[in-house]
């Protein structure tokens, strides 16, 4: 007797402020899920990072099923950042993050595609990963194998040049 069709649980898409105390709990709970055990994330350095942002901001959170599944941040570079000015055209997505056990199941790719929207919507015509001001990566996070293979099927190409955080002992 063949088996029924599994029915993929219906995605609620919903806007949040993710400077809100309670909205960063449900990033952090997500983002340590998906990739905590190798960059784990705290609610002194995601408040932080919100804080200090003067950028425009979307944060979309996927619900499937009750629960939360994902959510995505992503910036506009409208505001002055020190000499060069603000530079509209041009934006970042600063993570997306899928509960393991909703990923491969279309809700990241759903995510990008609103948040492509909007930022295209706003003039955006130039899309990165990582390297905004305020950033949680300098670009996709590595090793991340799977990460690679999303982006690279959604026409993200590695960067010509290397991105990196650098940091100074200045204790000596």
């Amino acid at each position: 007797m063949p088996t029924p069709a599994t029915k993929k649980p219906s995605v609620e898409l919903i806007p949040i402020d993710p400077r809100l105390p309670d909205k960063r709990q449900r990033i952090l709970a997500l983002w340590n899920a998906a990739i905590g055990l190798d960059f784990p994330l705290d609610d002194c350095l995601l408040e932080q990072n919100l804080r200090l942002e003067e950028n425009s901001l979307f944060c979309l959170l996927a619900r499937a099923g009750g629960r939360d599944a994902g959510v995505i941040l992503a910036k506009q570079n409208d505001k002055i950042l020190g000499q060069r000015g603000p530079s509209p055209g041009q934006g970042c997505i600063s993570f997306l993050m899928v509960q393991p056990e909703h990923q491969r199941k279309g809700i990241g790719s759903r995510l990008l595609g609103e948040a492509e929207t909007w930022l295209a919507s706003r003039g955006v015509k130039h899309l990165h990963w990582g390297r905004d001001t305020w950033h949680f990566f300098p670009g996709a996070p590595e090793p991340a194998p799977a990460l690679a293979a999303f982006l690279a099927a959604r026409a993200f190409t590695p960067a010509t040049s290397v991105v990196h955080d650098l940091h100074a002992d200045l204790g000596t």
